[in-house]
């Protein structure tokens, strides 16, 4: 599964991706416990972070960012 996502517009702003992550687990099957872990990780650094979490807590998803900050030098 693909997910594009452009982080200069409203789907990249941090809570419509935390929003993201737990429709995704939900789907996936997660528990709520689990659920929470991830968005706590999510939640206890910065914006890159966040993205980094996002990407490694769903291995099985091809995240697509456009204007991602990371690729900044």
């Amino acid at each position: 599964m693909s997910l594009q996502i452009d982080l200069s517009g409203p789907e990249g702003n941090a809570f419509a991706l935390i929003g993201k992550a737990k429709l995704i687990a939900k789907t996936m099957g997660l528990s709520n416990d689990e659920t929470e872990a991830i968005i706590e990780k999510m939640c206890s650094d910065d914006y890159n972070h966040l993205l980094d979490t996002l990407v490694s807590s769903f291995p099985r998803i091809n995240f697509e960012f456009e204007n991602d900050p990371r690729d900044q030098p």
